[in-house]
């Protein structure tokens, strides 16, 4: 169920991703609504990757994730550098872990919030190689089913 592995930095591979990892978690017997709640975490991590990172030196996302007891340890990494994406992206408050408020009025600006919500914890780690999101969401008991 674990996994360790790079993904290609676009929406695509991303939605290819959540999925992946849904299908993962719903094969060991987590339950729907946790499963997708976990899924819903790693895309908003994947997605703001994509949208506010920059791609590593081979044009991927790092991606792992680690199911521990009752969690799932999630981490996400791109090439960024500590000054962010573009001037307004919000990559800065990202990458500080800084939550906007969001505009109820707004198409977009709410995935941190969402990731803050879903998440027992979440940290950010900016080095000189890029920026590494990691979240810890709970996925409670595995069924009995579960492999």
């Amino acid at each position: 169920m674990d996994f360790d592995g790079s993904i290609r930095c676009d929406q695509p591979a991303a939605t290819e991703t959540r999925h992946r990892f849904l299908d993962a978690l719903l094969a060991q017997g987590t339950s729907i609504d946790v499963a997708e709640d976990a899924a819903l975490v790693l895309y908003e991590l994947l997605q703001n990757g994509v949208e506010h990172g920059a791609p590593r030196p081979d044009g991927s996302l790092g991606v792992c994730w680690e199911v521990q007891g009752d969690v799932v340890h999630l981490a996400v990494t791109d090439g960024g550098l500590p000054a962010g994406g573009p001037p307004g992206s919000g990559a800065e408050a990202w990458r500080a872990r800084r939550l906007r408020p969001a505009d109820p009025m707004a198409d977009r600006g709410r995935g941190l919030h969402i990731v803050d919500g879903l998440s027992r914890s979440w940290t950010v780690e900016t080095t000189a190689a890029g920026t590494t999101v990691r979240a810890v969401v709970p996925i409670g008991p595995v069924s009995p089913g579960g492999s």
